[in-house]
């Protein structure tokens, strides 16, 4: 109830401020979203966040690996949208047929503030027309509400009468054919910088202090000269 409070007072704030009506989502994160809904491709799901001033939508991280790893670029401080692809299977021992579902999320990290909470709840209105297509929708806080069990039941609340009797979450697992589609939208420096999910730079070893060179040998001092022999004298 609380949260759904801050959502209208956010409904409220972004008339206010002109937000919803200013938002830019770039041409290139539409087309990171097709690739993602383009079942010929690796590309697996797409995160985005909220830029400067809340001028612009900006991309965040984008991957192949699946539902863990995208649950795992999800920040507690932090507010993001994005965008998941999962397969659907419907195995009946001589038929197996196999779909993509996509899932859009709002991800309100249990950590903001009120007052970005209350934002969300419009802002969230804008990511759905670039998330288009999404067969769920999930608003969340908590990351259990990723597990699983609970995904599963969510998706098969979305479906039809005919229901499949399985998801695959694993990325491109068992996936073959499958191609790269590279597309422009790339993390700027800018918005990496306050991603928490972005990846750590790995710290470049420091090489070892040069030893100092070695002390040159003094030359050796040459050895003085024996004494010349006296002559023997003669016998008297």
């Amino acid at each position: 109830l609380k949260l759904q409070f801050l959502y209208l007072i956010g409904g409220w704030l972004c008339a206010r401020t002109g937000a919803e009506h200013t938002m830019k989502i770039p041409q290139a994160l539409h087309d990171a979203w097709e690739n993602v809904r383009n079942d010929k491709t690796t590309a697996n799901y797409i995160i985005c966040g909220i830029g400067a001033g809340m001028k612009e939508a900006t991309l965040l991280a984008k991957g192949t690996a699946g539902l863990s790893e995208f649950v795992g670029k999800l920040d507690d401080e932090q507010v993001l949208f994005g965008g998941l692809r999962c397969r659907a299977i419907d195995d009946r021992g001589t038929t197996r047929s196999v779909r993509s579902k996509f899932i859009f999320v709002t991800w309100v990290g249990p950590k903001v503030k009120a007052i970005q909470r209350a934002k969300a709840g419009t802002l969230r209105t804008v990511f759905c027309d670039l998330f288009h297509g999404a067969h769920l929708s999930l608003q969340t806080s908590d990351k259990t509400d990723f597990e699983e069990k609970p995904l599963v039941h969510s998706l098969q609340a979305s479906t039809g009468a005919h229901k499949p009797n399985g998801y695959e979450f694993n990325g491109n697992d068992n996936e073959e054919g499958l191609m790269d589609c590279p597309d422009d939208a790339l993390p700027s420096p800018s918005s990496l910088a306050s991603f928490k999910g972005a990846p750590k730079k790995e710290a470049t070893p420091q090489a070892a202090p040069a030893a100092p060179p070695a002390a040159k040998p003094s030359p050796a001092a040459a050895p003085a000269p024996a004494p010349a022999a006296e002559p023997e004298k003669p016998a008297p």
